[in-house]
């Protein structure tokens, strides 16, 4: 794995993210779509960082827009509600809105059948456990 840099449609800095190593082709690593292979910028404050093809540039940050009906700017940064969202949830919206490649789609379900299997294998575990527990006890 590897970190690198994930990118809007405009080509501004959103987070650092990462990729995986290519199983096809070794020292190569697969790039989620709109990401580069890039170490996440260092942005000054106020700044806000844009990939110019080979390296960061750093502009000012615009001012927040408002509509006619807001009286406060949405905010393009992760408010508090935003950070309670978990990822499973986060796919899930995504999985609906149909934002999910067909492979992933595909990963996401083999992941989702690995963790029902080992959930099925820890309670059949537990309750090897127990039984052998109550038969202890029901020795002495």
């Amino acid at each position: 794995m590897k970190t690198i840099s994930q990118l809007d449609s405009n080509e501004y800095f959103v987070a650092a993210t990462v990729a995986d190593a290519d199983p096809m082709q070794a020292g190569e690593f697969l790039l989620p779509a709109g990401a580069v292979d890039a170490k996440p910028p260092k942005t000054p404050d106020g700044k806000r960082s844009r990939w110019a093809g080979s390296k960061w540039t750093h502009e000012d940050m615009p001012e927040p827009e408002l509509d006619d009906e807001q009286s406060e700017p949405v905010p393009d940064y992760p408010t508090e509600a935003m950070q309670n969202v978990s990822f499973e949830e986060i796919l899930e919206a995504l999985e609906k809105a149909d934002l999910l490649s067909q492979e992933q789609k595909t990963r996401r379900k083999a992941a989702n059948k690995a963790v029902a299997e080992f959930d099925r294998q820890m309670v059949r575990r537990s309750k090897r456990i127990e039984e052998r527990k109550a038969a202890r006890m029901a020795a002495k």
